[in-house]
C-alpha cells in the first residue's frame, strides 16, 4: 500500500503515521488479501454451533435443565462421597489401652485410683504390664 493511500485512509483521523506503519507489520492480512474474509467465514461457522445450542436452551423447561444437571452432578457427588469416606475411614490409627508400669501401680491407691484385677500378664487385652526384675 502506498504512503498516499494510507494517508487518504487516515486523513480524517488523528493518527500518528509512524505508529500506524509499525503496527501494520502485525496485520496478518497485510500480505494476504483474502485473510480477513476467510477469518470471518471461520468465525461465523464456529459460532453457528454455539448459536444453535443457545437457541435450543432457550426453549428448555426447568425440569429439562435439572435433568441435564443431574447427569453431571450425581456422578460427581458420588465420587466426592466415596473419596470423603476413604479419608474418614483411614483416619488416625486406634491405640490400645495405656499400659501401667510398676510405679503407676504403686501410687495409684494414693491418688484415689483402684487397681484393676490382673488375670494373667500374657492374656490378650490385659491393660497391665508387669516387669520382672532379677538381681
Amino acid at each position: 500500500m502506498s504512503h498516499r493511500m494510507e494517508h487518504a485512509m487516515t486523513e480524517g483521523l488523528d493518527v500518528d503515521m509512524q505508529i500506524h506503519g509499525a503496527l501494520r507489520a502485525f496485520d496478518p492480512g497485510a500480505d494476504d488479501p483474502g485473510y480477513w474474509t476467510r477469518f470471518g467465514d471461520v468465525v461465523v461457522s464456529g459460532a453457528t454451533q454455539e448459536l444453535a445450542r443457545r437457541r435450543m436452551l432457550a426453549s428448555m423447561t426447568v425440569s429439562e435443565v435439572l435433568i441435564g444437571w443431574a447427569r453431571t452432578l450425581v456422578p460427581t457427588a458420588l465420587v466426592a462421597a466415596a473419596f470423603a469416606g476413604l479419608v474418614l475411614m483411614k483416619g488416625a490409627p486406634t491405640q490400645g489401652p495405656a499400659t501401667l508400669g510398676i510405679e503407676e501401680l504403686l501410687v495409684s491407691e494414693l491418688q484415689g485410683f483402684t487397681i484393676p484385677q490382673i488375670s494373667s500378664p500374657d492374656a490378650p487385652g490385659n491393660p497391665i504390664t508387669l516387669t520382672a526384675e532379677m538381681f
